[in-house]
């Protein structure tokens, strides 16, 4: 009787035994690490939204923007804005900022000139031609 019961726990050890082995493989085939999943490529810029940045370009007037920084060199030139939000942003000509949907017209060594459009009480098409300066 006691060689029966030995059998009968040695069969349902051998029996768990192997269903813990295959539970085990079968997580360890389903598992792959793959490094630049989980962090980001040092070497990339951060993902920035655009809309974010259009939206907060164009929220306030030109005369509430500071300019702050010129970086000029190899590329295009571009320049750093300070926002009333204290948010600083990076533009370059061509880029949309203010109110009135101007544009980044021209960037020079010490000033940024921004085209803005608007129509006059006569209802014709005007544009504006407004320049930040940087401070000293």
């Amino acid at each position: 009787m006691n060689l029966k019961r030995c059998l009968a726990a040695c069969f349902v050890l051998v029996a768990l035994l192997s269903a813990v082995q295959t539970h085990a493989q079968a997580r360890i085939e389903d598992f792959t690490f793959n490094p630049l999943e989980v962090k980001r490529d040092p070497f990339s810029p951060p993902e920035v939204t655009v809309s974010e940045q259009v939206d907060e370009l164009r929220k306030f007037d030109l005369f509430e923007m500071k300019l702050v920084a010129i970086m000029t060199g190899l590329g295009a030139a571009k320049a750093m804005l300070v926002l009333p939000s204290g948010k600083t942003h990076i533009v370059q000509e061509g880029d949309r900022l203010g109110r009135n949907s101007g544009y980044v017209m021209k960037i020079s060594a010490k000033e940024l000139t921004v085209v803005e459009s608007f129509k006059d009480f006569r209802g014709r098409e005007k544009k504006s031609y407004e320049k930040l300066t940087l401070d000293k």
